[in-house]
């Protein structure tokens, strides 16, 4: 088996990765545990990590913030067979985004909020000089601060084409806000799809 870990940036999927580890109860960091396909492409050729579920099956893990299935990465077939599709309400996601942004200026590079000459220090700071509204009205407006980052595209497109799931993979959609107020059967559900 192997596992699509999907979401648009800023949704939970760093969280759902932990998650995860923990189920498989592995020793493996998250990054080698369950690797992301936008930072390291030798991690996901490698396989670093095979899990075993209740069926005695091995399951891979990798994650992706791409709207849609991967089915090649570079030149490598990956065959996912599950999709864990973990999805968060906008304004959280929109709020997160802009915290992330702030506290790494190199993570902003070709976010159009954010000119590199007049950068803001801070949430607080940039509500001083506009910046909070102009990302604010961008985000509204394209539904992302990095509109570089085409794999993902806008939040709507990205959350909408996710939803209609039209692959030939079995699709567990997550929400982070029941994973956080509902934890113990967000839990249950997760597990029995990845029969564990």
């Amino acid at each position: 088996m192997r596992v699509g870990v999907y979401s648009f940036p800023k949704a939970g999927s760093t969280w759902l990765r932990v998650i995860l580890s923990r189920l498989y109860d592995t020793k493996h960091e998250v990054p080698q545990f369950c690797p992301d396909m936008h930072w390291n492409k030798q991690q996901i050729i490698d396989v670093p990590f095979a899990g075993v579920n209740k069926t005695r099956k091995s399951t891979t893990f990798y994650k992706s913030h791409s709207k849609t299935l991967v089915n090649r990465y570079f030149d490598l077939d990956l065959p996912t067979t599950h999709v864990l599709y973990i999805y968060r309400n906008p304004l959280d996601i929109f709020c997160s985004y802009l915290n992330y942004l702030l506290r790494d200026p190199t993570a902003s590079k070709g976010s159009f909020a954010f000119p590199d000459n007049k950068y803001p220090k801070s949430v607080e700071s940039s509500k001083e000089n506009g910046f909070l509204d102009l990302a604010f009205s961008s985000f509204l407006l394209f539904g992302t601060l990095q509109p570089n980052f085409d794999i993902c595209g806008s939040w709507l497109d990205h959350y909408r084409l996710w939803i209609k799931g039209n692959y030939d993979v079995k699709i567990h959609l997550i929400s982070y806000e029941s994973l956080f107020y509902d934890f113990d059967s967000s839990l249950k559900s997760i597990s029995s799809f990845l029969e564990i």
